[in-house]
């Protein structure tokens, strides 16, 4: 998914007074609540990012060392007890109380919108015991830099509260990480799942996080969180019997009929393709093996379904995993989706769509190619 962020205006209060940092080693407590969605595109698609947004923040801000941030677990429940909404938040006064009640000095809270592949995040710094806002700030770009953004906006934070940093501080704050947006929201969707208690579901996000990302360290501290709290049931890849897959990538059915989709849709099967081989326990079936049994497959019962057809024909290939999908342009823009399937049952096991513009295919075929690469599992 290709996704911009940014945020309306807000209105900005008269200059607060300063705040300076306590005296001696006392910390600023903080409690960052989640952050208000106001994407006009693909909104409900960016609700998991509500969760994500405050976890990476927290995770930035305790990097600094000059602040005591309430934990997200704690801050989560809280709002079940209180049953607060988790849609569009809270308002001034109720996160004014839910402040005092997690014992936090500072409120930071705020929202984000998403347009294309740019971000603005809008924050406020709130003082718990009178709900004034301190101060307002803000930052945009592009979700590729989205960590370098969080960073910049972390260090406003610190300015305006007068928790001035070292050198070496800094340099602590500053990751250098360039996490991909789309593993950010697998991230986020995990986290959601964990505090629901649907731990299969979040192993499952955090592990495409994990592909997408495989340096992403807080997914796979999230991931050995989900396998204790779930005792072990739901192990790490890493941890599991290594499993052997015979897989056939079809060429994409073609929605368009036109000359440039069925090249983007060969494209994406190839690089489909080409990955899966790269693979110790993949075998990929000779496309021209398999494009001749699916056209034979349809000719022969006259069933128009590609997805029965493509079954029959990994059967007779005796693969055990199958990669369709189909491919749609119109004007600027492409919407393709994907899906693994089990050839035994027809069971669809992981599935990756994704709209676009036509300019950004490059984009969407990386993205769709870790998506699918993240399916081959439970055999």
């Amino acid at each position: 998914m290709l996704i911009m962020i940014m945020a309306l205006p807000m209105s900005h209060a008269a200059d607060p007074p300063a705040v300076s940092q306590p005296s001696g080693d006392s910390k600023i407590r903080m409690a960052v609540l989640y952050f208000d969605n106001e994407s006009i595109t693909d909104r409900k698609g960016l609700e998991p990012f509500r969760k994500g947004i405050a976890d990476t923040l927290i995770n930035a801000l305790n990097r600094t060392g000059k602040f005591q941030i309430v934990e997200r677990t704690r801050m989560e429940s809280m709002i079940s007890e209180l049953k607060l909404s988790q849609s569009g938040m809270v308002d001034a006064s109720t996160a004014q109380r839910l402040g005092k009640l997690l014992g936090a000095q500072m409120l930071l809270m705020g929202s984000f919108t998403a347009i294309g592949e740019m971000i603005r995040i809008d924050a406020r710094i709130v003082l718990a015991e009178t709900g004034l806002v301190l101060k307002a700030e803000e930052v945009s770009g592009g979700t590729s830099d989205f960590m370098a953004l969080e960073e910049a906006l972390v260090l406003k934070i610190a300015e305006d509260l007068d928790a001035k940093m070292t050198a070496e501080e800094k340099a602590r704050l500053y990751s250098g990480k360039k996490i991909p947006f789309p593993a950010l929201m697998e991230y986020s969707k995990g986290l959601g799942y964990m505090d629901s208690g649907q731990y299969a579901e979040a192993a499952g996000a955090f592990e495409k996080a994990l592909v997408l990302a495989p340096a992403y360290k807080e997914a796979g501290e999230k991931l050995q969180e989900v396998y204790r709290k779930a005792g072990g049931q739901y192990a790490p890849k890493s941890e599991q019997k290594s499993e052997s897959y015979r897989v056939a990538v079809f060429p994409l059915e073609d929605l368009s009929s036109g000359e440039n989709s069925r090249k983007a849709g060969e494209d994406i099967a190839a690089g489909i393709t080409d990955a899966l081989t790269k693979m110790k326990n993949v075998q990929v079936i000779e496309r021209v093996q398999l494009e001749k049994l699916i056209r034979e497959a349809i000719l022969k019962r006259a069933d128009p379904s590609y997805q029965n057809a493509a079954v029959r024909a990994g059967k007779l290939l005796g693969a055990n995993r199958l990669v369709i999908g189909s491919i749609q342009a119109f004007r600027d823009q492409i919407r393709v989706n994907l899906r693994v399937v089990r050839t035994e049952t027809g069971e669809i096991l992981s599935t990756a769509k994704v709209s676009g513009r036509s300019a950004d295919f490059p984009a969407i075929k990386e993205y769709l190619v870790q998506q699918m690469l993240s399916g081959f599992k439970n055999p």
